[in-house]
């Protein structure tokens, strides 16, 4: 069934790109000043705060892992850190549709994001932290407006531009681990597709015929990871006792994040 829920994420993941990829060559072909480019970049994304909470902490079968009671900071229970800042893949392949505007249709890949945070179980001085290891690969087709092209004040060679997309996400996060004193929680990893959005703005700036530099500061939505609803354990750390099989029901977290982007774009 695994297999199933991992096959579906990716065929649906394509599915956009395959979309985006007819849409962009139909529009291009139909239009005179349309021209092909490609980009590839390389850029960081900033560790944003995030909150794991139960999709229905009522839930009894599979039971919900945090439960509908309250911890000892007064809030429901739940698990709230942050994911560090790690390196991003930027592939893209668009089209100019006018002097002011074009199309494209953007890649981003961000291996081994890491989320480090603590539960609230426990008094805050005892030992409740969590880890996971996320992934995202996302697919977006977004709309570039050029503010030289619209009569805008410049600066010299530099070319700012604004741009929104709209696209889809997969989420692959590994098994989260919840260490406790005397024993360690292990959740089901989980891969998901969910929606992905947008907005970014920057510059460009010509580096020779053909070729151009993009800077691009960017804010994202990729929508929420969740965990497996699937058999997770409980380890006691010592070893005096074999691990406890449990039946988990998913959490989830909203996944939101921002960085800079800096790429080339080659000109077909």
């Amino acid at each position: 069934m695994k297999f199933v829920r991992g096959l579906f994420s990716v065929c649906k993941l394509w599915f956009v790109v395959l979309v985006a990829v007819s849409f962009c060559t139909n529009l291009a072909a139909a239009g005179e000043d349309g021209r092909f480019y490609v980009r590839t970049g390389v850029g960081f994304i900033q560790g944003s705060d995030a909150t794991f909470t139960d999709l229905d902490c009522e839930s009894s079968s599979p039971a919900a892992l945090y439960g509908c009671g309250t911890g000892t900071d007064g809030e429901r229970h739940r698990s709230v850190g942050d994911f560090r800042t790690v390196g991003v893949l930027d592939l893209g392949m668009g089209f100019v549709i006018s002097s002011g505007f074009r199309m494209e249709v953007r890649y981003d890949y961000k291996p081994d994001q890491v989320f480090r945070g603590r539960t609230n179980f426990l008094s805050p001085e005892r030992m409740q932290s969590v880890r996971a290891d996320l992934s995202i690969r996302s697919v977006m087709l977004v709309g570039i407006a050029d503010l030289p092209s619209l009569d805008l004040p410049v600066l010299g060679s530099i070319r700012p531009f604004v741009g929104a997309g709209l696209g889809s996400a997969q989420l692959q996060i590994g098994t989260l681990q919840m260490t406790f004193p005397r024993t360690t929680t292990i959740v089901p990893k989980s891969t998901r597709t969910d929606t992905s959005r947008m907005v970014m703005a920057g510059f460009s700036l010509p580096i020779k015929e053909g070729a151009t530099l993009d800077l691009a500061w960017r804010i994202m939505d990729m929508g929420d990871v969740r965990t497996g609803q699937d058999t997770g354990q409980v380890v006691w750390r010592d070893g005096r006792r074999e691990p406890l099989d449990l039946e988990l029901a998913a959490t989830r977290a909203r996944i939101k994040d921002k960085g800079m982007v800096v790429s080339i774009r080659f000109a077909l």
